[in-house]
């Protein structure tokens, strides 16, 4: 085998190694506002959506006019345009599976303090974010879940 041969299939096999320790553009964190809960009682769940990209650097395109005045004097005029590349990344919904014996409180869910959808699909609950969310920035949902009395 050759020496580039030997080299595109070492590079093949580690793609996936590679591959698995790229940043995620978006991760997801979730913590109760409690641990410990009794028959009755209800505790909120908060669950924070990350964009992890970072801002691109601007592009910048630049002009110049050559030109010749009255006199016969050249004269040369310029500029430059940055223009900014932004990633959001746009998140349509999350899913959260709430175990038995815990249930969801209808018309909990919310994103930044904004009212949103949420549907029960059995155990999963499935809430209508449908947020851009701009690099390195972070959207924080909670919605409440409740132990039924005994």
């Amino acid at each position: 085998m050759s020496k580039l041969a030997s080299g595109v299939l070492a590079l093949v096999w580690m793609m996936p190694c590679l591959a698995a320790n790229v940043q995620r553009p978006v991760t997801v964190l979730m913590a109760p506002t409690k641990h410990d809960l009794a028959p009755g009682e209800t505790v909120t769940l908060k669950v924070f959506v990350r964009n992890n990209l970072t801002a691109a650097p601007p592009l910048v395109i630049d002009a110049a006019a050559k030109f010749t005045d009255d006199e016969g004097n050249e004269h040369v005029a310029s500029t430059s345009l940055e223009l900014y590349v932004s990633h959001p990344a746009h998140v349509d919904r999350i899913r959260l599976i709430v175990p038995c014996p815990l249930a969801y409180v209808p018309g909990s869910a919310a994103a930044n303090g904004q009212r949103l959808t949420a549907v029960v699909e059995g155990q999963w609950v499935n809430v209508q974010l449908d947020a851009d969310i701009p690099e390195q920035q972070t959207v924080l949902v909670t919605l409440d879940v409740v132990r039924p009395p005994l």
